[in-house]
This record gives structure tokens, sequence and C-alpha cells, in this order.
């Protein structure tokens, strides 16, 4: 994995963290 990778994984997860945040509340 490169820097790029982690980055753009990183930036998926805080993605879909947004999205999904209210169901977990």
């Amino acid at each position: 994995m490169t820097y790029g990778d982690i980055a753009r994984q990183v930036r998926l997860n805080q993605i879909t963290h947004r999205l999904f945040w209210p169901v977990y509340q």
C-alpha cells in the first residue's frame, strides 16, 4: 500500500462515518 492508498481509505472511512453516524445514534 502506498501513502495515496492509505489517504484514500481514510477519506472513504470519514465519508461513510458521516453517512452512517445518525444510524449509530
